[in-house]
């Protein structure tokens, strides 16, 4: 590995985490349900890590052929923790899980649309670059 100056700062990828940390909300619909004897859940959303598990405290549909709008904001408030703590769930969360319904059968479809994430303003993220391309000439290039 060739470097120059003090040597490059780690690689900045965005985690789970960050993603989890910037979801807002989701609109989920069941459109056809299994048969009368199939178990019905409504749509929900999940966080799972190595530290626990938590299901949102969120509105139950009235109904499964209504869109239904989970607004979750990732606060402890917000949600139930099902297993280990908010705390070591939030310091290392692996996956964020979408389920729509407890059947296994084929007649079933879901669906989901509308997933808003905050994400930074197109201009912001130009700036942002800007900025970090004007750093990195000034301390000298990084390659691996």
């Amino acid at each position: 590995m060739k470097t120059t100056g003090q040597g490059c700062p780690p690689r900045r990828r965005r985690t789970t985490h960050q993603l989890v940390r910037s979801f807002r909300s989701i609109d989920a619909k069941v459109f056809q349900a299994g048969p009368p004897s199939t178990a019905f859940s409504f749509p929900n959303v999940g966080l799972h890590g190595p530290g626990g598990r938590a299901w949102p405290n969120g509105p139950i549909a009235t109904s499964p052929w209504d869109w239904l709008t989970l607004n979750d904001p990732v606060q402890e408030s917000s949600w139930i923790v099902v297993a280990g703590t908010w705390a070591g769930l939030m310091a290392n969360v692996t996956e964020m899980k979408v389920t729509m319904a407890a059947s296994s059968t084929a007649q079933e479809i879901t669906g989901v649309d509308a997933i808003r994430l905050d994400i930074p303003a197109p201009g912001s993220v130009a700036f942002r670059l800007a900025l970090a391309a004007s750093a990195s000439r000034r301390r000298g290039r990084c390659r691996a």
